[in-house]
């Protein structure tokens, strides 16, 4: 009877390791926040086709933006004085969840006008759009984007408002960093 021996196997010697202290993992939390700049509204008033003494009447009015995505949590800029509104404000809006929040609803108000019937706030909205939030981070959305304004019992596109959004990963007790694309250019324009 022969018997066949097997080699043995080569063993890798055991190399101990230092002892290592219990590491603790550093994860970051991050939320998502909607940075908002409104530059300035365009075309809300006609006013060169208004009579001379009433034109100085529209020069004095006074404008505000009203932005939001949940109702409920508006927010406002200052409200600016004449026939082309500038605000050139800057708003982040932290969001919880991005499936139920896909609009941002922005509304361009008028104050202290005379030919505006009166109202229980003295405010009368000019023209209101719903702009889709981008879904790819850090990817800004800039542009013109016209108003729908409701004039007696039919709706007509007349103004627009320019601004720019972003989709952002926010440290929570960080301070918001300001890109410099956020600046708007003439020939980012979308008519």
């Amino acid at each position: 009877m022969v018997t066949t021996v097997l080699p043995l196997k080569k063993r890798k010697p055991i190399i101990p390791f230092p002892k290592q202290k219990n590491k603790t993992t550093i994860t970051e939390e991050f939320r998502t926040g909607l940075h908002i700049v409104i530059y300035r509204a365009e075309g809300i008033d006609k006013c060169e086709e208004i009579h001379s003494k009433v034109a100085e009447g529209v020069r004095n009015r006074g404008y505000n933006v009203v932005h939001w995505i949940k109702p409920g949590e508006e927010i406002h800029t200052k409200v600016v004085e004449g026939v082309t509104p500038v605000w050139n404000q800057s708003d982040v809006i932290l969001l919880e969840n991005l499936d139920d929040q896909v609009f941002l609803n922005v509304e361009v108000q008028r104050f202290n006008s005379l030919a505006d019937p009166g109202s229980s706030s003295g405010k009368v909205v000019v023209g209101r759009v719903k702009i889709p939030i981008p879904v790819a981070y850090n990817r800004r959305k800039v542009g013109s984007f016209p108003l729908l304004r409701r004039d007696g019992n039919c709706h007509r596109l007349e103004g627009r408002v320019l601004l720019a959004i972003r989709l952002q990963r926010i440290k929570p007790d960080a301070p918001y960093q300001f890109c410099a694309d956020d600046l708007f250019f003439d020939d980012d324009l979308i008519l």
